[in-house]
Parts: structure tokens; sequence; C-alpha cells
């Protein structure tokens, strides 16, 4: 599906990252977001290695 965007919220390793990865090689652009931007960057660029378009975006918490 072209043009369509995944949005993951709370990203993580397990279940959004392996959502993240299913989506995004159906054609999917994937957008992470959660709070470690260090762990973000890691998510993106794993997505990226594997042909993934993929974009982080710092999160925040609302309390």
């Amino acid at each position: 599906m072209t043009g369509k965007i995944l949005l993951i919220v709370g990203a993580g390793p397990g279940i959004s990252l392996n959502t993240a990865r299913k989506f995004g090689k159906e054609g999917f652009n994937v957008a992470l977001i959660a709070r470690n931007m260090e762990s973000l960057q890691k998510y993106e660029n794993e997505l990226k290695d594997d042909g993934i378009a993929a974009k982080d975006f710092l999160g925040m918490s609302l309390q």
C-alpha cells in the first residue's frame, strides 16, 4: 500500500517494532513515537536497514 502511514505510539523493541517492520515491508511509511530519543533513532535505523521508510519522533509524557 503506497502513501499509507503507520503511526506507532509507545515504540519499543517488541511487538511495536515487529508491527512496524511488517507493515513497512508492505509499503507503509512508518512513524515512531516514544519518550526515549536514543531508542527511537536505533529503531529508525534498524527499519531503514531493512529498506523501510521510517521516521522517529520524540514523544512526551502528558502527566
